[in-house]
């Protein structure tokens, strides 16, 4: 049978470091690094506890989930008019937030836009033209920490066929100048008489 050798475990130690969970038997095969400047420990030491916090932080900020005010259909929500009343509910509890929403042509989000930044959980857009948009929507702490990004919301803007829009624009002057014909026909008709 063929030996395997095994990598050797760099451990760092804290010579003056009186706490004694630094100081454990280190496994044959292992090289230490030892810093036996006191205040790179007290240093490194904070660096270690305010990670996790921040680590903590992060990890228990809320993911909202975003919505939009037109019905989906296939995970694709459709707008005619090219705006969207986007909007994302946090619970109560979450404390303060900023949120960053940002919206994109490709799904990736490889060239993606900041839409809005600030404290409010929704947010109205327009001016959008024929197309699909992506977006998606993360929480912030006013200590700048940054959550997980929502699921992207995908939003279809198409426009109403050309030739349906001139029929109705059609339609609607012929009626109009009708009505308008047909009060001045009758005024004229009604004046003579009186």
């Amino acid at each position: 049978m063929q030996s395997v050798a095994t990598p050797p475990t760099l451990r760092a130690s804290f010579s003056h470091c009186s706490a004694p969970f630094w100081r454990a038997i280190e496994p044959p095969g292992t090289i230490r690094v030892t810093f036996s400047n006191p205040r790179f420990c007290r240093s490194a030491f904070a660096g270690l506890v305010w990670g996790a916090l921040f680590a903590t932080a992060a990890a228990a900020l809320p993911t909202p989930e975003l919505d939009c005010d037109y019905p989906g259909r296939e995970g694709i929500h459709r707008s005619d008019d090219g705006t969207v009343d986007l909007s994302w509910p946090v619970p109560p509890d979450s404390g303060p937030l900023h949120f960053e929403l940002q919206q994109s042509t490709a799904p990736t989000f490889s060239l993606a836009d900041a839409r809005y930044e600030g404290p409010d959980t929704a947010s109205v857009l327009s001016g959008f033209r024929e197309g699909d948009y992506h977006f998606r929507v993360r929480a912030i702490t006013p200590a700048g920490e940054a959550g997980p990004w929502s699921d992207t919301l995908t939003l279809r803007v198409h426009f109403m066929d050309r030739r349906t829009l001139f029929l109705l624009l059609g339609t609607g002057f012929t009626v109009a100048a009708l009505t308008i014909g047909a009060i001045v026909h009758g005024f004229l008709a009604h004046r003579t008489g009186t």
